[in-house]
Order: structure tokens, then sequence, then C-alpha cells
């Protein structure tokens, strides 16, 4: 029997030919046990393949110069050679068996891995034979499994130990997640043997980007979402700062202010309304009511965009969709023509979606404050200072071959009076018109 063409032919029945079989081309899949002649001898040519597919088989002389797939069957032959590539399971191991010689130099031994493996440790025949000649020219391997085969006089065993993912880490972001995974791997126990179960399989392309979504990347934006909120409240205090100088308390402007997310500036794009008074008529830009000391406030703010990704020495940063809405509110006292004091309270609701895995950043904002507003001969110099409860809510998704799992808990407790913990801005402003 002589197959060509590209496809695959199932043999799902024992086969009742005398004679051998001959893989030209394409891939001849046995569907059962014994679906070959077991008098018969077996060549499989550079195109060809013969998929065991975990069935038992008996053939005689096996010539293999394309690819043997033995899964995790056991494939008997009388004898064995050629210059193709063997295929093995390695969680459930076929086995070559050769009642004869097996002559294994110029063939190379590629392994399937599936979706996971650990290591067990005793290791693991692969060939039997009256008599092993040559060696295996390579046998393939993962970037967190080594693979080492041994040989004795009828005898290949094949020997997997783990190669430390710090070995894959291109840069410091990955090499800090895999030195954290190295510590933890040898006793990981419940749903973490999953994890680096899926981790050892993969090639090092798929196990750095597996390290890239373990490290919390997304939470980046943190520090963006902290700068949007705040410049949405400042940017309404300095209008209501603005319609001070210019000797307002009961006053109205619409305005609306956009946040450069890149530059960290704010350009108006926002809407604002002020207001101080008994009654809503004469709602303008005017000099103080005569009488009325006391001015009221309130802004709302909102923005949208998106930060494309970056790359700097740490890694890749992906890209993130930001939004972000609120109110700021408020009220002042005017002292004297020269000397307005007042306080502001605000909430900003702010989400990203990051570009990697669809994770997610909510952060709400409780700011707070007081300030104070001197102005003479068109000079105005204002002071603010304030402060802010932050809550987050961060989420994470972290896809690794078939396994997906996410990461929604961080402990962002941290020593007092340390520059993680303790941030403050200082600033003032002198203008004159």
């Amino acid at each position: 029997m002589t197959e060509t063409g590209g496809g695959t032919l199932i043999l799902s029945g024992n086969n009742t030919t005398t004679g051998g079989t001959v893989i030209q081309d394409g891939t001849l899949e046995l569907g059962v046990d014994n679906a070959l002649n077991p008098t018969g001898n077996v060549t499989v040519d550079a195109n060809g393949k013969l998929e065991d597919d975990n069935h038992n088989e008996t053939v005689a002389a096996l010539t293999n110069n394309g690819t043997v797939d033995i899964g995790a069957g056991t494939l008997t032959a009388a004898s064995y050679s050629g210059s193709g590539t063997l295929s093995l399971n390695i969680n459930s191991p076929g086995k070559l068996k050769v009642t004869g010689t097996a002559a294994l130099a110029g063939t190379s031994l590629t392994l399937n891995f599936g979706g996971s493996y650990l290591p067990t440790g005793p290791s693991i025949p692969i060939v039997s034979a009256a008599n092993v000649t040559g060696q295996l020219v390579s046998v393939s391997h993962t970037a967190a499994l080594s693979v080492t085969p041994s040989y004795t006089g009828n005898t290949v065993s094949l020997g997997i130990g783990e190669i430390p993912y710090l070995n894959t880490a291109a840069n410091p972001n990955q090499t800090q997640i895999a030195t954290t995974l190295d510590q933890i791997r040898d006793s990981a126990a419940g749903d973490l043997t999953n994890v680096t179960g899926s981790l050892n399989v993969l090639d090092s392309d798929p196990l750095r980007s597996a390290l890239n979504q373990m490290r919390p990347v997304a939470l980046q934006s943190l520090a963006q979402l902290s700068a949007l909120s705040e410049n949405a409240q400042f940017s309404s205090l300095t209008q209501r700062f603005d319609a001070i100088g210019r000797g307002a308390t009961n006053v109205a402007s619409g305005h609306l202010e956009y946040y450069d997310a890149r530059t960290q500036t704010s350009k108006r794009v926002e809407a604002a309304l002020a207001y101080g008074g008994p009654g809503v008529s004469g709602l303008n830009v005017s000099p103080a009511a005569s009488g009325t000391s006391w001015g009221y406030f309130v802004s709302g703010v909102g923005s949208f965009g998106k930060l494309n990704a970056s790359s700097n020495s740490s890694g890749d940063t992906p890209g993130c969709k930001f939004t972000n809405s609120g109110a700021t509110f408020g009220a002042d006292y005017r002292l004297n023509d020269r000397l307005t004091l007042g306080g502001a309270a605000g909430y900003i609701e702010s989400h990203v979606l990051s570009d990697l895995n669809a994770s997610t950043v909510d952060g709400q904002s409780f700011k707070f404050g007081v300030y104070g507003v001197e102005h003479q001969d068109g000079w105005l110099a204002n002071g603010y200072i304030g402060g802010a409860g932050d809550l987050y809510k961060t989420n994470r998704n972290i896809t690794v071959g078939s396994l997906s799992r996410s990461a929604g808990a961080l402990n962002l407790n941290v020593g007092s009076q340390t520059d993680e913990s303790l941030r403050t801005e200082f600033g003032g402003r002198v203008t004159r018109e």
C-alpha cells in the first residue's frame, strides 16, 4: 500500500494486505490497534507521516525518513532506521519497541508536552531494543524544561528537569516576576501547580508574554488616574480664582477642557458654574454685589482618551483607554476687597481599560482643601492646600495557553513617611492682567 497526496488517510479496521506500506506524502493515521500488516515493512518518506494515534501497532522493518508519531501507544518493529523524526506524548509517553536493532543515528525526537507538565523525577523509557546503536541528533524541549536522553545498549530514557524561568526573562520587569516564580516553583500546591505546569510547556516568546501579563503593568495607569483627577479638580478651582480676581462673587462662566495625558496639561473643554447671592438673576461675571460676601460654585468635569503603547528598558507598557467624570464644589468668603478665603471638595470617578487582556483599573477620588486668593491692581495670587482619598479596584486578566486567571487583589500598604507612601504637591501662581 502506497499513500500519496497531502491529505490524511485513516485506517479504521484491521488491514488484510500481505505487503508493506509506503507513505510518500501526507499522513497515514492508524485508527485501531493492528491496522497494518504485522509482517510488512513500513517506509515513511520525507513528506510523509505515520500517526499511531495512541494505538498499539506491530510492523516489520520501519524506515523513518519523515515523521513517526507514536503518541501514547506502543509501536513494535523488527528494526528501526532512518533520518526522520520520532514524536512522543510526554504526559503519557508511548514507546518504540524494536525486537532487533534500533539505529538512532540521524533521528530527531520531538516531545509533545500538552497544555501542562510537571517533572516527576524518574527517567522515562522511550526506546527498547535488542540492540541500540547511535544517538538522537536532537531532542526538543521548552524554555522552562530541559530534556536529557540517556543510552544503554538496549534502551533510551529521558530525564526531564527544570530550567529557571529567570533564564528566559528579557527585561527587569520580567526578571522580577520570574525570580519570584522560581522561588515557589518546587513548593507549589493547589492551583499554583496548574499555573507552573502551564508555564513549563511554553517556548521562549510565549513564556515572556506570560511574564508580561503577570506583572502589574496595568497599575501604571494609577499615576495617570491621579493626574487626571487632580488636573480636573484644579482646573475648576483656577476658574474660580480668576473670577474672584475680577471682583465677582456671583458668577456664571462656561468652558470645556480636555486633558492631554502625554504632556499632562489641561486645556479648556469643561463647563463651570459658580453662584453667590439670593437669586439666579444676574448670573454673569460682574463686580461683587453690594453686601454679598459669600460665594458658591460647582463644576462638572469629564474626560476620555487613549494612551498608545510604549517601550523602555524596563519593558513594554500596553496602551489603554480612560474615562473620568465628577464634580467639584465649594464656598468662599470675601474678607475685604483684596482677600478671599474658601474651601472646596470634589469627587472624581475614573476607569482605565488596558489593551493587555482587557485588564481594568477603577478609581474613586474624594478631594478636599482650602484656598486663598489675593488681588490688587491687576495682580492675582492664590494658594491652595488640600488632600485626597483615593480608592482603587484592579483586575488583571492573565491567559497562559488554555489557562485563564484573574488577579484582583493588591496590597497597597507601604511604610509610612516614605517616598512610596507619602506624596505631596506644593506650588503657587501669580498672574497679572
